[in-house]
């Protein structure tokens, strides 16, 4: 590097943010957040937030990436930074003093603002473990599911994995650890699964037959013909509504810990049409939207009793993962499904992935279009002076 920014090497994905009212760059102090403009060398920096870490001798200032889809650690002159919170670029709290969580915005030189996310303003960062009324709801098998705390150690948010028929949820649980989420926990669920719900009464999801694994309901006539169930039949339809009450029940205990805004769910196949349909019906409840659904090869398929019934709070936001070769759940059916069975379909995007079968993601494009939609929609807590 020349003039104005030096890399200094990669920067963990997680989010540690302090903003402060700091408005003479000269009082620039570790934690500060600042704007970075006027860089030559790296103009790809130029508007992005930046954390300072520490002066150097050079006289240049150490400063982390707030972007944890493009981290980057790097030496910049402080020419090159503008503090937020100043009279010409500050940051504005869309909120009424009152809530939790806020979304921030940055204002540019040219006086607009564009949002920086969700920030929560709570001030002691902590783990959380799960409730007693969830650990009742999940039941005594606890081999049947993984709960990962954050690698940063801040469970502010929370995704919930839901696997394929005849999977398990040892490989999802190992995803959400190489997803590597800022300030999110996982809770990666098997099938098999016997969940405490109605005043004790087990839960129970399908088992398959011949050792196969387990599944969240019955897709496939599994007992005499192995063919696949129409939407509409009997059987698939009160199973599946079996299914996506315990779901609501789990999400419902889940309350206690984490609020609807910060619980995402990442389903495939059978897992995806389950996060799909239990989004719908928490929203038919009454209750608040969650943070996000993605639906890797598989979504809503059967009609509401309350489709013709407008409910006043908003759907959950949903990310479809559809392959442009799959044969089990269609592009067509993906869009055709969606505008008519879930109650906002606005709320739906697909995106379609050319050459892609029926799998697991597996693309390096693919997962960006994944974490794109997530990191628009994950709360961040962010230490702020005088709050606690």
């Amino acid at each position: 590097m020349t003039d104005d920014a030096s890399v200094m090497g990669p920067l963990p994905t997680g989010l540690d943010a302090s903003v402060t009212g700091v408005t003479e760059l000269e009082l620039l102090q570790p934690g500060t957040v600042a704007r970075v403009e006027g860089l030559l060398s790296r103009t790809d920096l130029n508007g992005d937030l930046v954390k300072i870490v520490k002066k150097l001798k050079s006289g240049r200032v150490s400063v982390t990436s707030l972007d944890a889809l493009r981290p980057f650690s790097v030496s910049i002159k402080p020419e090159n930074l503008r503090a937020c919170a100043s009279s010409n670029d500050a940051l504005h709290f869309d909120g009424d003093g009152g809530e939790q969580s806020v979304k921030l915005e940055v204002q540019g030189a040219d006086g607009r603002w564009t949002d920086a996310g969700p920030i929560n303003l709570i001030g002691t960062a902590m783990k959380k473990d799960m409730s007693a009324e969830t650990l009742m709801v999940m039941g005594s098998n606890r081999r049947a599911y993984k709960y990962r705390h954050s690698a940063d150690k801040i469970d502010e948010n929370l995704l919930i994995f839901l696997h394929g028929a005849g999977d398990t949820h040892a490989m999802f649980d190992r995803l959400g650890g190489q997803m590597n989420l800022p300030q999110t926990a996982t809770l990666s669920i098997s099938a098999s699964v016997q969940m405490e719900v109605d005043n004790g009464n087990q839960g129970k999801f399908v088992e398959l037959p011949f050792g196969l694994g387990f599944t969240w309901f019955e897709e496939m006539d599994y007992q005499l013909t192995g063919d696949v169930l129409p939407p509409n039949d009997s059987r698939r339809v009160s199973s599946l509504a079996r299914a996506v009450r315990l779901m609501c029940a789990l999400l419902d205990s889940l309350a206690k810990t984490y609020i609807p805004e910060r619980v995402f769910l990442f389903g495939f196949s059978s897992g995806a049409c389950l996060a799909m349909e239990s989004c719908r019906a928490w929203h038919e409840s009454g209750k608040l939207p969650l943070g996000g659904a993605i639906c890797v090869r598989g979504g809503i398929r059967t009609k509401s009793k309350l489709e013709h019934k407008k409910v006043a709070n908003h759907a959950t936001d949903v990310l479809i993962m559809s392959g442009s070769d799959d044969a089990t759940y269609s592009v067509s059916m993906a869009k055709n499904e969606s505008r008519q069975h879930y109650p906002d379909p606005s709320k739906v995007t697909v995106h379609v992935q050319k050459g892609k079968g029926h799998e697991m993601i597996t693309s390096e494009e693919e997962m960006r279009v994944v974490m794109n939609f997530l990191s628009k929609r994950l709360v961040r807590r962010t230490t702020m002076p005088g709050i606690t």
